[in-house]
């Protein structure tokens, strides 16, 4: 789409989109923090939402290496789009994996891959990780005992995760926000309300 055409002179020559790619030229980041403040994108999103997408398509022209994608989101400059571009390159790799992760075929490192490989973001790859790992415990409150086996930020991004996982249930009846997140102390609560 536009995000691969801003970023198509940064493909080796003769390779295609999902070549990999590495991002450590300072023309990425200046073109990828010129696609978030152009006019014409912050008419229709907001610059997090750019950020996000921009993180899509890092994840995909570096041929799903989650790190160069990660390496690549902090080419922003900016804590702030570093993390929404952080949530693009995880559900990238989530969308592309997902299925491969349910059924087993495709053998990760660890219950939490790529979470706690890639730990400088938690609060990004756990929204998209928790289902995996409800699904492979069978419930919801052994995912829970999970996060609290962390401390700090993991911890925290694990609760935001869990959290998330149960958004769909808390659409339908917002009365079971203070069940799903009765676990843990104070801030694992308040990770899992923010989920």
């Amino acid at each position: 789409g536009v995000l691969m055409e801003a970023f198509l002179p940064f493909i080796p020559e003769g390779g295609t989109t999902g070549t990999h790619v590495e991002f450590n030229d300072i023309a990425i980041g200046e073109r990828l923090r010129a696609v978030c403040r152009d006019q014409a994108v912050t008419d229709r999103y907001r610059r997090g939402t750019c950020a996000h997408g921009i993180g899509h398509a890092l994840e995909y022209l570096a041929d799903y290496d989650i790190g160069a994608g990660l390496r690549a989101c902090k080419l922003f400059g900016e804590k702030a789009m570093e993390f929404y571009c952080t949530g693009g390159v995880f559900m990238e790799y989530d969308l592309v994996y997902a299925d491969a992760e349910r059924s087993g075929s495709r053998r990760e490192t660890s219950l939490h891959y790529p979470c706690d490989v890639y730990g400088e973001y938690p609060a990004s790859c756990y929204i998209y990780k928790a289902k995996h790992i409800i699904a492979k415990l069978g419930t919801a409150r052994k995912m829970a005992d999970e996060c609290m086996k962390f401390s700090g930020f993991m911890r925290w991004g694990c609760f935001r995760g869990y959290g998330f996982a149960h958004l769909q249930t808390i659409d339908r009846n917002p009365g079971h926000l203070a069940r799903v997140c009765r676990v843990g102390d104070f801030n694992d609560r308040k990770m899992c309300v923010e989920g």
